[in-house]
C-alpha cells in the first residue's frame, strides 16, 4: 500500500468504493489500523456502528406504498376521525364542541403525520400526506378554473 493511502481505501479491500461489515471486521481483527490520538473503540463496540439492513424483502415496505399510504389512507383515516368526532357531537347534542374538536384533530393528524413522516425516516409516507392536502387542491381547483375560462 501507498504511504499517502486514505484510511478507507485502505480498509475497502476490494476497491468497489463500499466498506462492508467484513472489510471493517477484518481491518478491526488485523491490529491497530489509526495513529495517533483517536480514541478506544474494542472489537466488542464495533458491531454497534452497522446496522442490519438486510431485512427480509416482505418486512419493507416500498417508498410508492408509503407515498399511496400518505396520499390516500392518511386522509381517509383522518376523514374517519373527523367524522366520529361529528357523530359524538350530534348523538350527545354538542354539536359545535364536537365540530371544533374535529376540525383540531383533522389538522392535529395531518401536522402530525407528516411531522412523523419526516423525522422517522418516512419521507414518502409525509410527501404523500402533504400532496394530499396541497398538491391535489390545487390541481383540483386549477381544472376546475380551466372548465369555467373554457366554458363560460
Amino acid at each position: 500500500m501507498r504511504e499517502d493511502e486514505d484510511l478507507f481505501s485502505k480498509l475497502d479491500t476490494d476497491g468497489d468504493g463500499v466498506l462492508t461489515k467484513e472489510e471493517f471486521e477484518q481491518a478491526i481483527a488485523q491490529g491497530t489500523t489509526l495513529d495517533g490520538e483517536v480514541s478506544t473503540l474494542s472489537v466488542g463496540d464495533a458491531a454497534a456502528l452497522w446496522v442490519d439492513s438486510e431485512e427480509p424483502a416482505s418486512k419493507r415496505i416500498s417508498n410508492n406504498t408509503e407515498f399511496f399510504l400518505g396520499l390516500v389512507g392518511g386522509p381517509v383515516v383522518i376523514f374517519i376521525v373527523g367524522s366520529l368526532f361529528v357523530m359524538i357531537g350530534e348523538v350527545t347534542g354538542q354539536y359545535e364542541l364536537f365540530g371544533s374538536i374535529s376540525m383540531l384533530s383533522v389538522a392535529g393528524v395531518a401536522i402530525g403525520g407528516t411531522a412523523w413522516g419526516f423525522t422517522t425516516g418516512h419521507q414518502s409516507f409525509a410527501w404523500g400526506l402533504l400532496s394530499a392536502f396541497v398538491v391535489v387542491p390545487l390541481v383540483l381547483f386549477g381544472l376546475c378554473l380551466a372548465i369555467i375560462l373554457v366554458f363560460w
